[in-house]
C-alpha cells in the first residue's frame, strides 16, 4: 500500500511530495529562529554574518527545491530508474532525517550546482554536444568550488564520465579544466582590482581547508541512523551488482557514475570543514537514486512495504531527535 502511491510519475504525486518538501524546510526554519540549540547547531551567521533573517529562508527554499525538481528530472531522464518517484520521494525523507540541512550553508549551495554539473555529466551517453556539456559541468563544479572549495574534487568525476563515455577529441580532456579555473579566474580578478589579494588566497586555499570540530557525530541518535543508511546503501549496491547484466549498458554506465559520485560525496563529508551535518545532502542525490533502483526491483508488495515503513519510521524519530541536539 505503500509503495503504490509512489509507483507513479502522475502530477499529483509529485506536487504531494514538493508540498512535503517545503513543509520540512518550514518546521526547519521554526526550529532555527525558535529552539536555541538547533539554532547555535546551524548558524547560518557561522559562514554569511551579513544576509539577516529573510534572505537565508528564501536562498534555502530555492535551493532545496531547485534539487528536488533536478534530481527527479536526473533519474528519469537517464533511466536510472523506472517510471517512479521513489527517488524523490527518498530525497525528501532523507533531508526529512536530518532537517538542518535545508538551513542555508555553503554545501547546499555548492550542492546544487554539483547537481547541475551531474545532469550535463550523465547526458554524455547520448553522445551529443559532448564539448559543451563537459564545459559547463567543468564551470559548474568550479562555482561549487568557490562556494565550497571541497567540491574541487567532483572534477576527477569530469574525468571518469569521459573514460566512462568516450571522449570525441583531445578539446573534451582540455576544457573541463579551463571551465572549473574561470571562476576562480574572474574571482581573482575582482580581489585583484581591489588589491584584496590576501584575502582571497586566505579564503580560497588556506582557510577553506583547516578542519572544524563538531560535535554532531557524538549523538548515538545520529550514529545509528547513519549506520542503518549505510548498511541499506550497502545492501542495495551489492543487489544491482548481483543483477548488473539484466540491465541496459546506458543504464549500468549511469549508475556506476552514480557510484562514482556517492563515493566522492564520502570522502567530502568526512573530510570537509563543514562537520554539523549539513555536509550530508551532498550524499543524498546517489542515495536516492540507488533506493529507489533497489526498491523497484522487489516485485513482492509485502517486502516494499517493510522497506518503507522501516525508513519511515527511522525517518520520523530521527527528525524529532533532531530538534533536541545537545
Amino acid at each position: 500500500m505503500l509503495t503504490k502511491v509512489f509507483n507513479n510519475t502522475h502530477p499529483i504525486t509529485i506536487l504531494l511530495l514538493f508540498l512535503f518538501l517545503v513543509l520540512v524546510s518550514a518546521s526547519s526554519f521554526y526550529g532555527y529562529f525558535n529552539i536555541e540549540s538547533f539554532h547555535n547547531e546551524f548558524l547560518v551567521q557561522n559562514h554569511y554574518p551579513n544576509l539577516g533573517d529573510v534572505i537565508p529562508v528564501v536562498l534555502s527554499l530555492f535551493f532545496v527545491v531547485s534539487l528536488g525538481v533536478l534530481v527527479n528530472y536526473i533519474v528519469h531522464e537517464n533511466s536510472i530508474t523506472g517510471d517512479n518517484s521513489f527517488a524523490l520521494l527518498f530525497f525528501v525523507l532523507l533531508i526529512s532525517s536530518f532537517p538542518g540541512i535545508v538551513i542555508f550553508n555553503p554545501i547546499l549551495a555548492s550542492t546544487f550546482f554539483v547537481v547541475l554539473a551531474l545532469k550535463n555529466l550523465l547526458s554524455l551517453h547520448v553522445h551529443k554536444k559532448m564539448t559543451i556539456k563537459l564545459f559547463n559541468a567543468g564551470f559548474l563544479i568550479g562555482i561549487a568550488a568557490v562556494i565550497y572549495p571541497y567540491s574541487i574534487l567532483y572534477g576527477i568525476l569530469i574525468y571518469l564520465g569521459i573514460i566512462i563515455y568516450g571522449a570525441d577529441n583531445w578539446r573534451q580532456w582540455f576544457l573541463p579544466i579551463v571551465g572549473i579555473l574561470i571562476p576562480f579566474y574572474l574571482l581573482f580578478t575582482g580581489y585583484f582590482w581591489f588589491d584584496n589579494l590576501g584575502e582571497y588566497w586566505d579564503r580560497f586555499f588556506i582557510h577553506s581547508f583547516r578542519y572544524r570540530e563538531n560535535d554532531f557525530y557524538g549523538s548515538k541518535n545520529v550514529m545509528i541512523v547513519l549506520g542503518i543508511y549505510l548498511l541499506i546503501t550497502i545492501f542495495a549496491i551489492f543487489d544491482y551488482s548481483s543483477n548488473m547484466r539484466l540491465h541496459k549498458l546506458d543504464t549500468r554506465k549511469s549508475y556506476a557514475m552514480t557510484y562514482l559520485g556517492l563515493f566522492i560525496g564520502v570522502i567530502i563529508a568526512m573530510f570537509g570543514t563543514i562537520t554539523n551535518g549539513q555536509e550530508l545532502i551532498i550524499l543524498f542525490l546517489p542515495i536516492s537514486a540507488i533506493w529507489a533502483k533497489f526498491i523497484q526491483h522487489k516485485k513482492k508488495p509485502i517486502w516494499r512495504n517493510v522497506f518503507m515503513g522501516l525508513i519511515i519510521i527511522i525517518i520520523i524519530v530521527s527528525y524529532i531527535t533532531s530538534f533536541n541536539i545537545t
